[in-house]
Parts: C-alpha cells; structure tokens; sequence
C-alpha cells in the first residue's frame, strides 16, 4: 500500500471511530457522487456532517485527500469510509460488556438478575 492509500485508510478508520455508521455511510455516499470541484466537495461534506467537531474531522480528512493525495479517486475514498465502517461495526460487535461484583457482602441489598425477569 502505497503512503497515499495509507493516508487515506487511516482517515477512514479516526472517522469511522467517531461518527455514526448511517452518518459515515451518507458521508461515503456523498463523496462518491461530488464533482471534481473541492469548494463543492467541502459543501456536501459540511451538510452530511452538521456537528462542528465532526466536520473539523470530515475536513481534515478532505484537506488530506486534496494535498497529500489527490490521485485517490472519490469512489476509492468511498470504499475505504464504507470498509472502515463496516470493520469498526465488526470490532464493537465482538466486544461485549458484562458486570462483576466484587465487593464485600451487604446484608440489606440484594441483587437481582437482569435475565431472570
């Protein structure tokens, strides 16, 4: 993979970290279809993304494409968003979250079960 790409992937990824799937896939969906104009590009952008510190990132991540590697077609940048979505999904799938109790005995609380209701 060459630096460019690279560049591009890692984009992706912060961003798939951070926004909304439906967000991130209106994101993809509206860069593959912008023109070659940047100025229209920063536009559909700033609309998909209304939150100011999302689209600080949407930003950085055009302005990144534009300098450091404007051979990156609009559907390359797409997949790579849409790919990143789907291995982020993937990683917040296979975790899981479950409670231990640890502490000492109380005589006047109980617990109850979530799955025996």
């Amino acid at each position: 993979m060459d630096d460019a790409h690279a560049l591009i992937s890692r984009s992706a990824v912060r961003l798939a970290r951070v926004l909304a799937d439906g967000t991130l896939q209106s994101l993809a969906q509206a860069i593959a279809t912008c023109g070659p104009e940047w100025s229209l590009r920063r536009q559909q952008a700033a609309q998909v993304v209304p939150q100011p510190q999302l689209r600080a990132l949407v930003y950085e991540l055009l302005a990144a494409w534009q300098q450091d590697a404007p051979q990156v077609t609009p559907a390359e940048l797409a997949l790579a968003l849409r790919t990143a979505a789907a291995a982020v999904k993937a990683e917040r799938e296979a975790q899981s979250v479950e409670l231990l109790w640890t502490g000492p005995l109380t005589s006047g609380a109980t617990m109850r079960r979530t799955d025996q209701a």
